[in-house]
């Protein structure tokens, strides 16, 4: 069982158990949903996201945006909650990757494989 760090309200930090294993008895660990863009982008404001995200918006589909979404910082770039690119992709760095699957969002294609 592995743990990490996971942020807390006002920077403060608590252990969290990622169990990454089945269980002794044979039962699958429930698959977790992905975090929600509200949760994202508190990360994001609190310092615990990659510099390079600018931020997390919520789905907002009566405007064009059926999913939650990614804005990096080079102002060109955006990921949505399923792993496609919303206008043109790029790679990601390991620091975003590790970011987006620990809040069990998918990786684009092209970065799954390099994984």
């Amino acid at each position: 069982m592995e743990r990490h760090l996971v942020p807390l309200k006002r920077g403060r930090l608590r252990e969290k158990d990622k169990n990454t294993s089945p269980s002794s008895s044979g039962n699958q660990q429930r698959e977790q949903s992905p975090s929600p863009a509200n949760q994202m982008q508190r990360q994001v404001q609190c310092g615990y996201s990659p510099r390079t995200v600018d931020r997390v918006d919520q789905a907002y589909p009566t405007r064009g945006d059926p999913q939650d979404h990614i804005h990096f910082k080079d102002g060109r770039h955006v990921l949505n909650q399923d792993g496609t690119w919303k206008h043109d992709g790029r790679s990601l760095s390991r620091e975003e990757k590790k970011w987006i699957t620990e809040n069990n969002w998918t990786l684009p294609k092209q970065d799954e494989k390099k994984k």
